[in-house]
């Protein structure tokens, strides 16, 4: 019965033992098993697709539906996925280190800065990760939505027929 004496070293070892497991697996889980993304972040989402691809002369991420092609498109990897959860609370957090409530709260200027900060990073980084996906995801939908391809003049959508004719001259 030698096992089950405790004292304070005992229980001090097998408690800060039990933390680091805990928090060990809580890692992991994160890793492994991203959380969805919750209306929260799809928000957020929306604002970065709205600074992205604003309203203009052509149609904005808005009026193509971006968002939840984007989404469903990031949710069917584990790395994407954990990229946009991740990459939303960190621009979120950014919002907040410059003393404002959301990344929606934020006028256009500090949203493109902080976007511009992200596609600054480290490459390989979760803000540097978290811009590109975003980004090269959001312009391929956004530009192979007709309403998008129609408002710029063209007859079809750049892919997947892509210009064969690129290296003549236009012609018109």
């Amino acid at each position: 019965m030698h096992w089950l004496r405790w004292n304070r070293r005992v229980f001090l070892r097998r408690a800060i033992g039990a933390i680091l497991l805990l928090t060990g697996a809580d890692i992991l889980r994160r890793i492994f098993l991203p959380s969805r993304i919750g209306s929260r972040e799809r928000a957020t989402l929306e604002v970065v697709l709205d600074t992205l691809i604003p309203d203009g002369y052509v149609p904005g991420a808005r009026q193509t539906g971006v968002l939840d092609r984007l989404v469903d498109e990031c949710e069917a990897t584990r790395q994407t996925r954990r990229a946009l959860v991740e990459g939303v609370a960190l621009v979120e957090r950014a919002a907040r280190r410059r003393a404002a409530l959301s990344f929606e709260a934020l006028p256009i200027s500090e949203r493109e800065a902080v976007l511009a900060e992200c596609a600054a990073a480290e490459n390989e980084s979760l803000p540097w990760f978290f811009f590109r996906t975003v980004r090269d995801r959001a312009m391929r939908l956004h530009y192979t939505h007709p309403l998008a391809w129609k408002s710029v003049g063209m007859s079809h959508g750049p892919q997947p027929g892509g210009y064969p004719d690129y290296e003549q001259a236009p012609h018109g």
